[in-house]
């Protein structure tokens, strides 16, 4: 004879989970995936959001560490005893320096000078012009890619007495850049120093720009999700001043 305790424990055994128990375990189990979900998705935002601020910063960071090299050696001439002579080799229209206001849009930047015979003085890709020939950049944005909402940092390169000569020459420097604006320090009082900023427009003489400030807009390219900035890409702007030392 089984004994009652046995047969009880039987019967509940038989009888498995009620509704009440079934739907206290599923909703216990929802709330339990439901966070693990949760973290994922926030885990994958914040990834997200740390890869896309990094790629603007780099474009920034990249654009701006291209110009200085370039913008620094505005004007510069490769025999020292020409520094005494004022526009030898920059005379208007071909000023050391030049540029265009854009307006709603991006500016452009116009940098002149001559190469070293020590090869220290380079192009905007890193190539060393020639001692005393005269190089010409130009730097630019292209138009807005509809895909990543950017465009494209330019460099329009002109050495017409380099072996072989470089003519219109269009390189892509970075990509993921959104504006390129510039402001002009000119001198107002002939002291040799920059005294108010003012825009391509407005500079009358334009070798009494004696420094630069740039501003470069960068996007993280790729969208981040909601939250983010204009089309869900994470938006900086990266502002630089630079002196022009050999103006």
């Amino acid at each position: 004879m089984t004994p009652p305790h046995t047969a009880r424990v039987a019967r509940d055994f038989q009888k498995g989970f009620s509704l009440v128990e079934l739907m206290i375990a599923i909703t216990l189990g929802l709330i339990l995936l439901s966070g693990v979900v949760y973290v994922f998705i926030n885990s994958a935002y914040a990834y997200r959001l740390q890869q896309g601020s990094a790629r603007a910063q780099e474009s920034g960071r990249s654009g701006l560490f291209i110009m200085e090299r370039v913008i620094r050696e505005a004007g510069f001439y490769a025999d020292p005893t020409q520094y005494l002579v004022a526009n030898t080799f920059f005379a208007a229209p071909n000023t050391a320096i030049s540029g265009t206001e854009g307006g709603t849009g991006p500016d452009t930047l116009v940098i002149r000078y001559q190469g070293h015979p020590d090869g220290t003085i380079v192009d905007c890709l890193g190539n060393s012009v020639g001692a005393g020939v005269t190089a010409t950049n130009t730097f630019s944005l292209s138009a807005v890619n509809p895909t990543t909402n950017a465009r494209t940092l330019l460099c329009t390169r002109n050495i017409p007495l380099a072996t072989p000569a470089v003519v219109g020459d269009v390189q892509n420097l970075m990509e993921g850049v959104v504006d390129f604006q510039v402001q002009y320090g000119i001198d107002t009082n002939g002291d040799g120093l920059a005294d108010q900023y003012v825009q391509a427009n407005n500079v009358a003489d334009w070798t009494t720009v004696h420094t630069l400030r740039i501003s470069l807009t960068t996007n993280s390219l790729a969208a981040v999700g909601a939250g983010a900035a204009t089309n869900q890409r994470i938006t900086q702007t990266y502002t630089q001043t630079i002196d022009l030392r050999n103006l």
